[in-house]
């Protein structure tokens, strides 16, 4: 099974685009939330949103800049994607170090690991970076390795991808996206995208991005140009982050997904997802980790809101992410997560639809079955509300007599 066959009903394209506000409850801090739902008459579940208030910037930045040179990244594209850069590069503090690598189906160190930002190593390497030819295929695996290796020993570097996450000359099963995942987590890298491309893989790159505390921009969603693109993931690549080593949940909640804790981060909120084992009430959620390779402590008060209708894509999203204890969640915040609810009940819509075909042929049962599959997907749904009950009549409906023939 693929990366993308697990990950496909999340194929983000929406909302996952720049640094934005999170809408929450104004009675409450403003760096988290607690939405809940509960099945009527059976189980709860929940979302957790939360956020770190302003850290200090990172001490000394360490970026390992990986730029796709695929044959996807042509014409426009291509032009585009450098302009981004030239802006990345001259946005990053001056006392960043970064390195500048290419990736396609090898992937070159242009600029002979970590250097000065100014230095004239970074600027061969972007001459070295123009004078190639986009070819074949990404192996993002091993770019990703390697961009990593630039950091050498020491822990809490970031990567910038510019590319569009496609992977298809090492195609990533489960058992080797999870081995990426646990290769940048145990360094402390994180992992910032811009998916660009006549096509691209948000969810892979979403999913990254969750686990290592991470961002995702995708070209197609930005009115910006490339220099306030540029700006951006360089904002995004100075900003700190937590690792957490330990979290203290909520009694309440009696499981959390991802597995793995979340980083946090200062310029978008982190999301865990679960059940609940009792009515939530006050409680708190409190987290020991590092920031820059320094103990840092994190406690928030939160407070569980009432169940609401719009959260009851929880439970299908649940029933998936059990399967590989949210290995494959492509949810970096709340915009992530409010996009997977919007696709989940439009998924509702398509199933009224052939509800009503079912209807119309006769088949009640069946447009009864659909209609409650829909409504569990979008409770509030009032078109399945009303395909279930336009299904119960014709079944409830006693069948017409045979009308007997004279002889």
């Amino acid at each position: 099974m693929t990366f993308h066959s697990l990950s496909c009903r999340y194929a983000i394209v929406a909302a996952l685009c720049c640094l934005s506000s999170i809408a929450r409850s104004s009675d409450e801090s403003p760096l988290t939330r607690w939405a809940t739902f509960r099945v009527e008459g059976g189980a709860s579940y929940y979302a957790l949103s939360f956020q770190a208030a302003a850290q200090p910037k990172r001490a000394e930045p360490r970026v390992a800049i990986l730029v796709d040179t695929s044959a996807s990244q042509t014409g426009v594209i291509r032009k585009e994607s450098f302009a981004i850069l030239d802006s990345l590069i001259e946005s990053l503090p001056d006392n960043a170090k970064i390195s500048l690598l290419a990736c396609d189906v090898s992937t070159v160190d242009l600029s002979g690991g970590l250097q000065v930002r100014k230095s004239s190593a970074i600027e061969h390497a972007r001459e070295g970076l123009k004078q190639r030819v986009p070819l074949g295929t990404t192996n993002l695996a091993m770019a990703l390795e390697k961009a990593q290796n630039s950091f050498g020993e020491k822990q809490d570097g970031v990567i910038v991808y510019i590319g569009d996450g496609v992977n298809r000359s090492n195609i990533l099963d489960a058992g080797k996206f999870e081995s990426m995942v646990n290769q940048l987590v145990g360094k402390r890298t994180s992992l910032i995208s811009l998916a660009i491309g006549p096509f691209y893989d948000s969810a892979l790159l979403a999913s990254l991005a969750n686990h290592t505390g991470g961002m995702i921009f995708i070209r197609d969603n930005i009115t910006a140009t490339p220099q306030e693109i540029g700006l951006n993931l360089a904002r995004a690549a100075a900003s700190p982050v937590i690792w957490p080593e330990t979290a203290q949940l909520p009694e309440a909640m009696s499981s959390q997904y991802p597995k793995r804790f979340p980083p946090v981060r200062i310029d978008r909120d982190s999301i865990i997802i679960g059940e609940l084992k009792d009515a939530p009430s006050d409680g708190k959620l409190a987290i020991h980790g590092s920031m820059d390779g320094k103990p840092k402590d994190l406690e928030w008060k939160v407070k569980a809101e009432a169940s609401n209708p719009d959260f009851a894509f929880l439970e299908l999203v649940l029933n998936d992410v059990k399967k590989n204890g949210g290995l494959t969640m492509p949810t970096p915040g709340s915009e992530a997560l409010r996009e997977l609810g919007l696709i989940l009940s439009n998924s509702a819509s398509d199933l009224v639809r052939s509800g009503r075909m079912a209807l119309q042929t006769g088949d009640f049962k069946a447009a009864a079955e659909i209609a409650k599959e829909a409504l569990r997907r979008d409770p509030g749904n009032a078109e399945a509300a009303s395909l279930r009950d336009a299904a119960r009549q014709r079944l409830e409906k006693p069948a017409a007599a045979p009308v007997k023939s004279k002889l």
